[in-house]
């Protein structure tokens, strides 16, 4: 994942390690455990020098650092790191398959960590108004994958959602409901209170990633869903279709959507809202 910028510090997570010949490399769902040598780490560098400003070790909770994401919210730093589907017992090591903290930004400190709750492969954390969100692609439990909300003051759990397929990449906080991907099948609007599937939309879409413009989705190849009414979702529009994988989505700024073609890299600009009335005449690179 990219860095995050805090002050005047930029904030990585990552995995440190040689890594086994025998693999670990994943299949999200499909990782059962990582290598003993790769530590789970949070790394801030001062954005002027360059100089490494602290370095949070998770390794003693278990192994992994790759698949784990962050967020900032309220001024405090929120990281997230899945350890294994099935993971290792190591001397020195928890049996924990992820562990959720929340750090002080500036000095790395530890200001509460469990080990209950966290990205389950594939999905970042997400957070707003005092509240975490993680998703991810492997079950949580015996049968089922749902997404989990957390007190962002103590890690403690709030709700567990409905039981769905996955939850990849992020869940995306709305105004009036989440939303989450499957991969292949079902998207859900899930509610923000309860966590119970509000609607399935989307079927058949690949690793794409949604941007959510209220009351608007947008998907691969310029598909516009409008979520206005839960109970009649529609496909206000779509076209062309210029991304056979489906894997990346949308940016909507200043009254414009922009797209970038993940194989081609052909870049195209759509108007929208009032603008759409009178476009201007299309410009070649």
């Amino acid at each position: 994942m990219p860095p995050i910028v805090h002050k005047n510090i930029a904030i990585y997570v990552f995995s440190s390690g040689k890594y086994e010949p025998q693999g670990w490399l994943f299949g999200h769902g499909s990782i059962r455990r990582f290598a003993k040598d790769q530590k789970p780490l949070v790394r801030a560098y001062d954005l002027d020098s360059g100089d490494e400003v602290w370095t949070t070790d998770f390794s003693e909770y278990g192994f992994g650092g790759d698949d784990a994401g962050a967020c900032l919210m309220d001024g405090k730093l929120y990281y997230s790191c899945f350890l294994g589907y099935s993971p290792r017992k190591e001397e020195g090591s928890s049996i924990a398959k992820g562990i959720t903290a929340a750090l002080d930004p500036e000095s790395g400190k530890v200001l509460w960590l469990t080990d209950k709750y966290a990205v389950h492969s594939g999905c970042t954390v997400s957070g707003k108004d005092g509240r975490l969100y993680l998703g991810g692609y492997s079950r949580v439990d015996a049968k089922s994958n749902r997404v989990w909300c957390l007190d962002a003051r103590d890690g403690s759990l709030i709700w567990k959602s409905d039981p769905l397929v996955r939850a990849i990449h992020v869940i995306t906080v709305g105004q009036r409901f989440l939303f989450t991907h499957a991969q292949y099948q079902d998207s859900y609007l899930i509610d923000k209170n309860t966590g119970k599937i509000v609607s399935t939309l989307s079927k058949g879409y690949k690793c794409t990633r949604f941007t959510l413009s209220e009351p608007y989705l947008l998907g691969s190849n310029m598909d516009i869903h409008d979520l206005s009414d839960f109970h009649d979702i529609k496909l206000v529009s779509s076209g062309p279709r210029l991304d056979p994988s489906e894997c990346i989505g949308a940016v909507v700024s200043n009254g414009r959507i922009f797209y970038t073609a993940h194989g081609s890299g052909v870049q195209v600009s759509q108007t929208c809202e009032l603008k759409a009335d009178s476009p201007p005449a299309p410009k070649r690179r």
